[in-house]
């Protein structure tokens, strides 16, 4: 008897031990070559639910295709506007009644001249205004919490993500006549923007002191209680530096590989890859700037080509492209444009998914 259950105690170990291998592995996800798929997105959501943001005359969302982000947090959205060089944040509430206006352009304290993104801490309804020079915190009743300078320039994106803000900075040093080092640091911070920690993400030379990085930005993510990151680089480029296709955990101030992406760098670049608890999503442009969009399902091992985005066959039967929730990629969103009966442009309606598991 003691023989059996001490066989029995070792086979479950194994298994354990097998069965977490299989969850630490790195995972390959190739998106080379695909035939154009047709997916509908009944086949990755079970409810979409559609909420029409209020049209006041502070809440107009003007052309919101490009350069917008949205934050969903318990009971609230957040809206950041940043087109035509008159970025603005929008709060409204989780049915989508317009409740404020978050800070105001200006020069002086407490207002900005440009936003290079925002974060939210909804456990304690905090909104984060990155600016170029300065940090702003306000809280979701508009009010001024704090001001915080800073020396670091160019903010590539922001999240706050277990109790901590993340921040993705990139910096250009001329080392030498006509030669550039451009290096991307991640920093840790905490809720009064003190720094806790920082990482070296990448660093590449330069011909040119320009860069041109994605309108559309979703590098950090957060699923299933993990932080992630992905890093693009620019279309064009034929050397493709390992990180570039890699889908990285961020775990005790270390990149660890989570996803890996097989593309061919003459033809595409992935933007942005995130995953939920079931999918990896990969969104790239094309040599010929096209967007194009990947879909890989855990459960069936397949990876769809979704070059133009999946078919909402719940509400609008057009072909949408989503974006993960940054507090909660296992949560999407996308918009669509709305025209009122005598011809008037509305603002677009919001619709919110959470992917299958």
């Amino acid at each position: 008897m003691k023989y059996r259950i001490l066989f029995f105690l070792i086979l479950i170990t194994l298994f354990i031990s097998c069965d977490s291998n299989k969850l630490d592995s790195i995972l390959s996800v190739s998106i080379s070559n695909l035939p154009i798929d047709f997916l509908n997105i009944s086949e990755v959501t079970n409810e979409i639910i559609p909420i029409e943001l209020e049209l006041t005359d502070e809440s107009i969302i003007g052309e919101w295709q490009q350069g917008y982000r949205i934050i969903i947090s318990k009971k609230h959205i957040v809206f950041f506007d940043n087109n035509n060089n008159t970025p603005k944040i929008l709060l409204f509430t989780e049915d989508g009644r317009f409740v404020r206006v978050i800070g105001k352009k200006g020069q002086g304290p407490g207002e900005y001249t440009s936003i290079g993104d925002i974060a939210v801490d909804e456990m304690k309804n905090l909104i984060y205004i990155i600016c170029p020079t300065k940090i702003l915190t306000f809280s979701f009743d508009g009010e001024l919490i704090a001001e915080h300078l800073s020396s670091l320039k160019l903010y590539e994106e922001a999240n706050f993500m277990n109790g901590e803000l993340q921040l993705l900075v990139s910096s250009i040093h001329q080392e030498r006549e006509r030669e550039y080092v451009r290096r991307v640091n991640l920093f840790t911070a905490n809720e009064n923007i003190i720094t806790i920690d920082s990482m070296s993400i990448f660093e590449e030379s330069l011909k040119q002191k320009v860069i041109v990085t994605p309108t559309v930005r979703d590098y950090l993510t957060f699923s299933d209680g993990k932080k992630y990151l992905y890093y693009p680089i620019e279309l064009g480029r034929l050397d493709i530096p390992n990180f570039c296709d890699t889908l990285f955990e961020i775990k005790n101030q270390q990149l660890i590989p989570s996803v890996k992406i097989i593309f061919d760098g003459k033809y595409m670049r992935p933007t942005s890859v995130f995953k939920t608890s079931r999918f990896v999503f990969v969104i790239g442009h094309r040599i010929d700037y096209r967007e194009c969009s990947f879909c890989y399902d855990a459960d069936t091992e397949r990876t769809y080509n979704l070059t133009d985005g999946f078919m909402d066959d719940i509400h609008t039967n057009t072909k949408v492209r989503i974006r993960p929730n940054p507090l909660n990629s296992n949560l999407f969103y996308y918009l669509f444009n709305n025209i009122g009966g005598d011809g008037e442009e509305l603002n677009p309606t919001l619709f919110i998914g959470k992917f299958k598991l």
